[in-house]
């Protein structure tokens, strides 16, 4: 089938690719050696359009450009191929390289049996009364990656047929089937990734078909405006596997140089979205959809209106912060030098997209326009030197635009580049740093792919008002359901993202949920109040006995410095009077006896004696007093210190 053929051929190509990083084109030579190997013998005419032919058929390889394979052809001369005039004739037998080829190609093929058989059990296993074969199981495999952007389709007829056939549920159940061979870091998630890794090797091939060199450009000169839902997974206000793949994808456009931003009315759109959100809140049964915008890092955190004013008033400087320019519309040039016919594309995009509203339509229109105008008229085969481009997670947008401007048959680089391709040249060149990027974008599609469906949302919030009618919802169940306060994805899982499984255990599963989670809260705030209340009396303590300590303190040093003072002044006192005393009795002595011999010195020092004698016995009185006043400046000191501190002992 051939399904098998295109992821065959995805898986090789990371396999070669895992060996050598050097030149994208010679990743590819192999595949063009085996398809003239197989088609023809030693001495033939090497024909381009049936090489092209066998690639597509036969090896999965779909519209691949001629300029690639002809380039392919070329570096096969001489060593393989004899070139003359422009022609090509097969010089050498390829019996062994098409047997090594083909030993390699087995090997690949069990590995993908095993992915069949794996995602094949279980989907039998949510799909009662309906059986999924192997090769069907890989059809769908390979219509959800082609729907994610992971593998190229080049026609919009082609994307249609994703969708026709590819529903919602089954979208679903294979997003479900990655995520949970991711949690067991199976081999079979193993497998995934080497598909998805050959995938962003084959889109760079296919983008840069003129740039084959690992050593290429930067991205200096060109200007990366990012849509809506590029700019909200930034913010993180999708799941955590967008908020991640957009830092890196951002990571790696700064790292190649690249200018990012974005326009003013994707802003105004981003900002439209998260004051919805916060209506819907406010006011679930007048939002504007029946169950409300949704924003699912938000429904998770359970944010509040308040919350959501203050990240509005500073949404700017959050994108300034993550490196997100936000650009002023170009100037429109004169109506001769138009580039675009701009109603012809926004009738196209309004035909061929299902659009919410007219105002997000022709957001569209001025995003792509605006790229043009800066772009004014240039076309350029390189990302690297198209001077702007618009980078979009909407896959639908990118081919109708490609198809209404005819950059399919021009192969020059759109106006409007979907994000998966764009990282696929940036996982090339940053490789080294950037390794995970595939597994980090597999996982993103995977939580896209398991988000709420709007099928699963209606007939859910159509059965929560016949219930709140029929009066077995009550009017706050309802409004907190509208309100999206509860988990939708786990409502997904619940009815395996099938609509039709939706009924009235559906809604009761979400109303035992919902009151668990207002019982968990009201505990959770219970258990709270209580730790501030514990953490409050510990404070409390904590200060009063600092204040004490402080109070203590001031009454010892106020003590302290009085009686230090007046010790002072007694002691001074005290040997004031011992002088004058010594000189009173000195004075008599001359007055008495005019010679100065050794009994009046001596009669001297007893009087000295005597009155220091009468001194010392004072000093015990004086210390008794000093103590005391010490005390008193010290009630005093601390009676002050404590009326700083009254309202910690106020009961």
């Amino acid at each position: 089938m051939i399904s098998n053929d295109i992821l065959t051929g995805t898986a090789m190509l990371n396999a070669i690719w895992s060996q050598q990083h050097k030149d994208l084109l010679d990743l590819l030579l192999p595949f063009v050696q085996y398809s003239i190997g197989k088609k023809y013998k030693k001495g033939q005419h090497v024909k381009l359009a049936e090489i092209a032919s066998s690639l597509d058929k036969e090896l999965g390889y779909q519209s691949i450009p001629n300029e690639i394979i002809q380039t392919a052809l070329k570096r096969l001369s001489p060593s393989v191929l004899k070139r003359e005039h422009g022609e090509y004739w097969l010089q050498v037998d390829l019996s062994k390289e098409i047997e090594r080829f083909e030993n390699e190609r087995k090997v690949i093929k069990e590995r993908q049996e095993k992915v069949g058989t794996a995602l094949a059990s279980y989907l039998n296993g949510k799909l009662l009364g309906k059986k999924i074969s192997i090769d069907e199981s890989l059809d769908l495999l390979l219509d959800y990656f082609q729907k994610n952007g992971l593998l190229i389709s080049r026609t919009t007829d082609e994307i249609d047929s994703i969708k026709k056939s590819s529903a919602a549920k089954m979208e679903y159940l294979v997003g479900q089937f990655v995520l949970e061979e991711s949690k067991k870091d199976s081999v079979v998630f193993a497998y995934l990734l080497d598909m998805v890794r050959g995938s962003f090797v084959a889109s760079a091939i296919y983008l840069q078909p003129k740039n084959y060199t690992m050593e290429s450009s930067s991205f200096k000169n060109t200007t990366c405006y990012l849509d809506t839902r590029l700019i909200l997974n930034l913010l993180g206000l999708n799941s955590k596997e967008e908020h991640l793949s957009a830092i890196q994808l951002l990571e790696m456009l700064i790292d190649m140089g690249a200018r990012i931003a974005c326009f003013n009315h994707t802003v105004e759109e981003v900002t439209s979205i998260i004051q919805a959100y916060r209506h819907s809140l406010q006011n679930p049964y007048l939002s504007p959809l029946p169950y409300g915008p949704t924003l699912p890092a938000w429904d998770e955190e359970g944010v509040t209106p308040g919350e959501i004013d203050t990240f509005l008033a500073g949404l700017h400087v959050k994108l300034r912060v993550a490196g997100v320019r936000i650009d002023d519309d170009p100037s429109y040039p004169a109506p001769q030098n138009y580039p675009i016919d701009e109603l012809g594309l926004s009738n196209r995009l309004a035909t061929d997209i299902k659009y919410g509203n007219e105002i997000a339509l022709q957001r569209d229109v001025k995003s792509v326009v605006y790229v043009a105008i800066i772009r004014a008229g240039r076309k350029t085969s390189s990302i690297e030197n198209c001077k702007a481009v618009f980078i979009t997670t909407n896959s639908r947008l990118v081919y109708v635009v490609e198809d209404f401007l005819g950059y399919h048959q021009l192969e020059s680089v759109s106006p409007v580049v979907l994000a998966s391709k764009l990282a696929s040249i940036l996982w090339i060149k940053c490789f080294a740093k950037h390794g995970d990027y595939p597994k980090v974008k597999l996982l993103e599609d995977a939580m896209v792919s398991t988000a709420p469906s709007q099928d699963v949302l209606d007939e859910f919030f159509r059965l929560v008002d016949k219930m709140k009618a029929e009066n077995t919802l009550t009017a706050d169940e309802a409004a907190a359901m509208r309100s999206g306060l509860f988990q939708k994805r786990e409502l997904m899982a619940y009815v395996d993202g099938d609509a039709t499984k939706i009924n009235e255990e559906s809604v009761e599963m979400v109303k035992s949920r919902l009151r668990e989670t207002y019982s968990l809260q009201d505990k959770t705030e219970i258990e709270g109040a209580k730790k501030q209340a514990s953490k409050a009396r510990e404070e409390l303590l904590a200060k009063k006995q600092q204040a004490l300590f402080r109070i203590d303190e001031a009454g010892e040093k106020a003590r302290k410095r009085v009686k230090r003072a007046l010790t002072l002044v007694t002691i001074v006192i005290g040997l004031a009077i011992l002088a004058i005393s010594i000189a009173l009795a000195v004075h008599a002595y001359l007055l008495q006896n005019l010679s100065y011999g050794l009994s009046a010195v001596i009669l001297l020092l007893l009087d000295i004696l005597s009155v220091y004698d009468t001194l010392r016995g004072r000093w015990k009185l004086l210390s008794k007093l000093i103590n005391r006043c010490a005390e008193t400046a010290k009630n005093k000191a601390k009676d002050r210190e404590r009326n700083k501190f009254d309202f910690l002992f106020v009961q």
